[in-house]
């Protein structure tokens, strides 16, 4: 039927870093999970980006930020990040196949 714009994500790059500070998602769809969602496909991306070592998911104190990191941190062996309370997810450059010194 076409493509629909659900939401968005914002961020800035700062060096090895990437940096969400806002979400916003289509009043419609409010209140059903989609900022989460949106987020980890943020943070997938992030993850493979040259030279980008961490993502911050705002500083992980509201409610949708939580949630994300503790889903995330049961899975930090597997997909090779660790997740900080402050809202910093690291990545391994094993996983990434590129320097951590690279920037």
């Amino acid at each position: 039927q076409g493509d629909v714009i659900l939401g968005h994500v914002f961020f800035q790059r700062r060096g090895n870093a990437l940096f969400a500070f806002s979400t916003a998602v289509d009043e419609s769809l409010d209140g059903k999970g989609y900022s989460v969602v949106m987020l980890l496909d943020y943070l997938a991306f992030a993850s493979q980006v040259p030279h980008i070592t961490k993502a911050r998911v705002g500083r992980g104190q509201n409610n949708v930020t939580r949630r994300l990191l503790s889903r995330i941190k049961k899975h930090e062996g597997q997909l090779g990040w660790q997740v900080s309370e402050n809202g910093w997810v690291m990545f391994s450059a094993a996983k990434k196949g590129v320097s951590r010194n690279a920037a």
